[in-house]
């Protein structure tokens, strides 16, 4: 999401750090898969003590809070109808460019993705957004291009968001949440219901993610989130230490709430908060470098798949992988500035231009369309 697009004019100048934050999470996302691509080098570029790695994974957790929180600043005086188009607008495009991609390389090469089994009704699905079974892993609910899961619920959230937005605006939060509880009940108090695959994707505690996102949201249109600096890092500290510690840490709470909402929803929730706070107070500068991978965040997010891919084929080219540190630091540090280096281009060359035209085309049927609401009625011959 470009930052112009994000929020309000009256408030772009203080939510830099949401954009910044927007890089972060994508780029923790794409460590985690970075680290896997080498065998023998996963041993030195993962740690898995009590901060673990892998829980890098909840970079999509600061996704879902951030889509909460942008949902609802960006859209109070937005018809549902309008929402729903720049939503589509927003993320469509771009994800079905790299899911076509992604297909046409499985028919092409499939050695190349021997992990990747394509049929007609997995394409269409994984294009629809419709959670479906990964015929090349039985039982994971995950689309064609496999990160675009986060993009199903951010579908699922959207259509939600949508229809709470015919209510008066100070209602919304909290029928939000209402909803929420409910889809949360149903695999509980209906019988057979937690039997289904759809049921247990749709009525997965992550839905609170983003109502813990628009609460921030809230706080933040009512002015109550300039905390004193201090206050701001620690809980921005604390979220992060929070959000990597291992499972294995926390398999001492019995209970997958709690576990739930001590390792990702009450951290995620402190990042953006603190973030948000922090910018409240001028705490966060502009940037080049930091707004342009913000900017770019939905592409490296989506292309990380195919640029890992790449660099680890060209790597292999030019070494024989070996157990060496420096070789695997080096390995990670080329991959990692390749990856952003392919999604900036990406963003600029592809996302930014298509986006650009979708939107000036959107918004000149929406004039036509006003135009025409409010054209004089001609005088009577």
């Amino acid at each position: 999401m470009r930052t112009s697009d994000a929020i309000p004019r009256s408030h772009s100048s203080k939510l830099l750090g949401v954009q910044y934050l927007r890089a972060v999470a994508a780029i923790m996302v794409a460590y985690l898969h970075l680290q896997t691509q080498i065998p023998s080098y996963q041993p030195l570029l993962g740690h898995h003590g009590f901060f673990d790695t892998d829980r890098l994974a909840a970079g999509v957790d600061i996704f879902f809070v951030i889509s909460g929180f942008i949902m609802l600043v960006t859209s109070r005086h937005t018809s549902p109808t309008t929402f729903a188009l720049r939503r589509i607008v927003r993320i469509v495009p771009l994800y079905w460019i790299m899911t076509l991609l992604l297909a046409a390389v499985a028919i092409l090469d499939p050695q190349g993705v021997r992990t990747t089994v394509l049929t007609g009704t997995y394409l269409l699905k994984s294009l629809l957004f419709i959670p479906y079974a990964n015929p090349g892993d039985a039982g994971q609910l995950a689309p064609l291009l496999i990160p675009g899961w986060t993009l199903n619920f951010e579908m699922y959230f959207y259509a939600l968001f949508a229809l709470v937005l015919f209510a008066p605006e100070r209602h919304r939060v909290w029928l939000n949440g209402s909803v929420f509880a409910a889809i949360l009940c149903v695999p509980r108090i209906v019988p057979h219901a937690a039997d289904s695959a759809l049921v247990q994707f749709y009525a997965n505690m992550r839905i609170l993610e983003f109502w813990v996102g628009m609460l921030i949201g809230s706080f933040y249109l009512k002015g109550y989130l300039r905390l004193p600096r201090l206050v701001s890092w620690t809980l921005l500290l604390a979220g992060f230490a929070g959000l990597m510690v291992s499972n294995a840490a926390m398999s001492g709470l019995r209970s997958h709430w709690a576990i739930f909402g001590l390792n990702s929803l009450l951290p995620a929730g402190s990042i953006v908060l603190s973030v948000v706070a922090l910018e409240q107070v001028g705490a966060v500068r502009q940037h080049a470098l930091a707004a342009l991978l913000g900017d770019a965040s939905y592409s490296i997010y989506l292309t990380h798949v195919f640029s890992l891919h790449l660099a680890r084929v060209m790597w292999r080219k030019l070494i024989v992988a070996s157990s060496s540190g420096l070789e695997s630091i080096a390995f990670a540090a080329a991959t990692t500035f390749f990856a952003l280096l392919f999604a900036a281009v990406t963003y600029k060359l592809v996302e930014k231009p298509m986006l650009d035209l979708l939107h000036n085309a959107t918004r000149t049927r929406r004039n036509r369309q006003t135009s025409a609401e409010v054209a004089p009625t001609p005088p009577a011959g």
